[in-house]
């Protein structure tokens, strides 16, 4: 037939169903769906007498209600309808909405979610033959999905099923498929939406334990390394998520100078970290979480100083460090939710100094709920009363500061810009009082270089002098 009918029939063409490979286990979901993300290898399509597989690159997620439990590395083939989501890769999302329970609250596109039936589900498991013929690649793969698996339940266990687990594995795994839709909004609407995106806070947690428990066993240097491989087996765990493996970087960055005596600053070893993450994965510099945890990071160590610069004339140092540190993320990560939902949230910079301490707090009985747990599963009834209290106490307090009015700002970009202009001049604010000072009362410091006896002995090596 003439060549417009043959484009008449393909555009009348759908979605039929897709096949692809988990990238991941399988996790439940707060509305009792099954999540697999998918990397995602063909798409079924069928129109009016008509039906094919076409190859598609890209990653999916297939929800499906009540479906089996399938660890990383099996292929799936499904009938399925096209959902809500953004398409990430190959796949185009178009039309429905996403009926994920736990979307993530750092916001931002996903990518496209396809709804199935149990009933139209294949799974080919791709076991394994003999423990001797298998790669190396795919027994690392059955002892992380081991490995996790056992990290999961014991997150179950300590936090007592239910929204409390699934926030502990939110911010301790990185996965938001268990997480509470309705909480997870709360998050977003409270302006908090960075402390999750920033989830590799539970390395520095690791680190700080592992600090603790060992310098007086093997030293500090014994301690640190220690810490450093805990780190690794966590990551290897959990997933190489943006935040996890920013994190992983920096404390690995700072690690190899204090080994070296080549002490680095904050910038240097963020900017080091980027550059790697984005050789490791140069996709991932496209998601929001990403984004987030990257620019909360620099406003900490860009912008942190200064606000501390401007609050130490009327407050105690401590008072003025924990509230530098509640003004400088959200100062910087602002801009972008801004420019991304088109709303700001003024409750949001009480929120986040509200809510920093108690979701430590969270963390670290979550860490050491979850060892307990998996060491002495008999624990698990004694620790869940406590992870429901500590979890009621912040799902509270984002709740509260979820119902503070929020302010649309359109496209965002004024507000954007507005925000950084304030920024910049509190960044600037120090090197301003130091214009208008006047003379007589600075002592100018001597630069590196000049003919000055003590200057030869001073740099990155001897910081005291």
């Amino acid at each position: 037939g003439p060549p417009w009918r043959s484009i008449a029939l393909v555009a009348r063409l759908k979605v039929a169903g897709l096949a692809g490979r988990l990238a991941g286990d399988s996790t439940p979901t707060a509305k009792g769906y099954r999540s697999y993300p998918l990397e995602l290898e063909a798409l079924l399509v069928e129109g009016p007498g008509m039906a094919g597989r076409y190859s598609a690159g890209g990653s999916g997620r297939l929800l499906v209600r009540e479906g089996p439990v399938l660890e990383a590395g099996a292929r799936i083939e499904a009938r399925a309808r096209l959902g809500g989501g953004s398409a990430s890769g190959g796949a185009a999302a178009s039309g429905g909405a996403a009926a994920s329970g736990g979307a993530a609250a750092s916001g931002g596109a996903g990518p496209p979610a396809f709804f199935a039936r149990a009933a139209d589900l294949r799974v080919e498991t791709g076991q394994p033959g003999a423990a001797g013929s298998r790669g190396l690649g795919e027994a690392l793969a059955a002892l992380r999905s081991k490995l996790r698996a056992g990290f999961g339940a014991a997150l179950e266990a300590a936090g007592g099923g239910g929204a409390s687990a699934g926030l502990l594995a939110a911010l301790l795994m990185g996965s938001r498929e268990a997480l509470d839709a309705d909480e997870a909004r709360d998050w977003k609407r409270a302006g908090c939406a960075h402390i999750l995106a920033l989830s590799g806070q539970h390395l520095a947690i690791l680190a700080a334990l592992a600090g603790f428990l060992l310098s007086p066993l093997v030293g500090k240097p014994g301690a640190r390394i220690a810490a450093l491989l805990l780190a690794f087996l966590f990551v290897f765990v959990a997933g190489p998520g943006p935040s996890l493996l920013r994190s992983l970087l920096m404390y690995s960055i700072g690690a190899l100078a204090f080994f070296t005596d080549r002490p680095q600053s904050g910038r240097t070893v963020l900017a080091l970290a980027f550059c790697l993450a984005l050789a490791f994965d140069p996709e991932s510099a496209r998601s929001l979480s990403f984004e987030l945890s990257y620019l909360a990071i620099a406003g900490l160590v860009v912008l942190g100083p200064r606000f501390e610069h401007l609050f130490l004339p009327a407050l105690p140092s401590a008072a003025a460090k924990a509230l530098a540190a509640g003004c400088a993320a959200p100062a910087a990560t602002t801009p972008l939710l801004a420019l991304a939902f088109g709303t700001l949230y003024p409750g949001g910079l009480l929120a986040s100094l509200a809510a920093g301490p108690l979701v430590a707090a969270y963390m670290y009985w979550g860490l050491g709920a979850a060892a307990l747990a998996g060491l002495f599963p008999a624990a698990g009834p004694f620790l869940a009363p406590v992870s429901r209290l500590l979890h009621r106490l912040v799902a509270g307090m984002m709740a509260f500061f979820a119902r503070w009015p929020e302010l649309s700002v359109g496209d965002g970009r004024a507000a954007a810009l507005l925000v950084v202009l304030a920024a910049a001049f509190v960044y600037a604010l120090p090197h301003v009082e130091h214009r208008i000072r006047p003379r007589g009362r600075v002592r100018r410091r001597p630069r590196y270089g000049e003919p000055d006896g003590r200057r030869l002995l001073t740099g990155p090596a001897f910081p005291e002098l």
